[in-house]
């Protein structure tokens, strides 16, 4: 079943700035690997369909800096590999992981990624 997704004036705003891109084109990949993950409907239709594949998520925690609270958080953004957080900017993992200056060092983490990938 579709769901409607309804944005008021000040969210399409927001969702158009320019420092949200990557959020946004984030948000809309989970949503096309969503669609792709989910088997097709048949009406009637005894075909069986093939099962999705699942992909492997990488121990982010294995970057140094990078602790159990740091992984959920990149998780929850659709960040599950090396390859995906070593495509990303020091900026953006830092507002995902809503971590403090003192806290994180980002750019540290995209080199350890590029070194896993």
């Amino acid at each position: 079943m579709e769901q409607a997704i309804a944005l008021t004036g000040a969210e399409l705003k927001e969702l158009l700035n320019p420092k949200n891109a990557v959020k946004v084109l984030v948000g809309l990949s989970g949503l096309l690997f969503e669609k792709i993950d989910k088997p097709a409907q048949h009406n009637g239709d005894k075909a069986e369909t093939a099962a999705p594949t699942a992909v492997a998520e990488d121990d982010l925690t294995r970057i140094n800096g990078i602790g159990p609270t740091f992984a959920q958080r990149l998780k929850e953004a659709g960040i599950t590999s090396f390859q995906k957080l070593a495509e990303l900017t020091p900026d953006y993992l830092k507002e995902v992981t809503k971590a403090a200056d003192w806290q994180a060092d980002p750019a540290a983490w995209i080199a350890q990624a590029k070194a896993l990938a």
